[in-house]
């Protein structure tokens, strides 16, 4: 075995998330032509260095067991769903009548201007707040980096229709679901104010990163993620209709997407 294919072996095994692991990025080696090549051997026996050997490297992410198990736990959750509503008892039929109102309600509110109107006005609130905060992130620390949107830029790297299929349909939709229309609506019930404060509070510790080599970055950030949940929460409340929040959280990571891909997210 030569030296390349003990250095290609290397690579790939070094390169494997194990089954124990969080979702990862690996990288993985692009495909070079032979003119590159040869264009490269001609170089290092000019006596130019290997100076960006990085560049022949992207990102792509790699499911792991973890992976699988949170999305296999959500399709036996719809599965259960299902079963349940269409049994014959009589808090099943209960349940599916409520389901099917719930339905029927969200179809009527792609009719509603005041849902889009909400949803613009808050993305807009979004922006000038993220811009204020990524002023005084980039003052205290110019090196500062945001996991959210390093995750997103290597995910985009990867697959642009991936990053906006997961980042801005399937996260906004979920997220809404759980944080205003399950938690807040939930707790709502006998506090409007802890509602605010809960859900907020739990959608910003979500999007925090809990590395000790970058808390202070993090706490930095921690008001604009609390105000986004503010947000979407004030968003939800004030129309009653949970479209509205899922619109303006569309919005706000759809714009994420495209700064990804056109390399401008920092």
């Amino acid at each position: 075995m030569t030296n390349n294919d003990d250095n290609d072996y290397k690579l790939a095994t070094d390169n494997v998330a194990q089954p124990d692991q969080e979702i990862k990025k690996r990288p993985i080696k692009k495909q070079i032509d032979n003119e590159e090549i040869n264009e490269k051997n001609e170089n290092v026996e000019g006596g130019e260095g290997e100076e960006e050997e990085e560049s022949e490297y992207e990102y792509e992410f790699v499911p792991t067991t973890g992976f699988y198990v949170v999305i296999g736990t959500i399709l036996l959750a719809i599965i259960g769903f299902i079963i349940f509503i269409n049994l014959d008892y009589p808090m099943s039929k209960k349940v599916k009548g409520m389901f099917i109102s719930s339905l029927i309600d969200f179809k009527n509110q792609f009719f509603m201007k005041k849902v889009y109107i909400a949803a613009i006005l808050a993305f807009i609130f979004i922006q000038v707040a993220t811009a204020i905060s990524s002023e005084i992130v980039e003052r205290i620390n110019p090196d500062a980096v945001n996991s959210n949107n390093r995750d997103l830029n290597d995910f985009s790297n990867s697959s642009m229709v991936g990053a906006f299929i997961v980042a801005a349909l399937c996260f906004p939709i979920g997220e809404e679901l759980f944080f205003r229309k399950f938690l807040f609506g939930i707790i709502n019930h006998f506090s409007k104010i802890l509602a605010y404060l809960i859900s907020s509070f739990v959608f910003a510790f979500y999007h925090f990163e809990f590395d000790f080599t970058k808390l202070k970055e993090e706490f930095t950030r921690f008001p604009l993620y609390l105000l986004s949940g503010f947000t979407f929460a004030y968003v939800y409340d004030y129309t009653g209709c949970i479209l509205a929040s899922i619109i303006a959280h569309f919005l706000n990571n759809t714009k994420a997407v495209i700064l990804s891909f056109l390399g401008e997210l920092k």
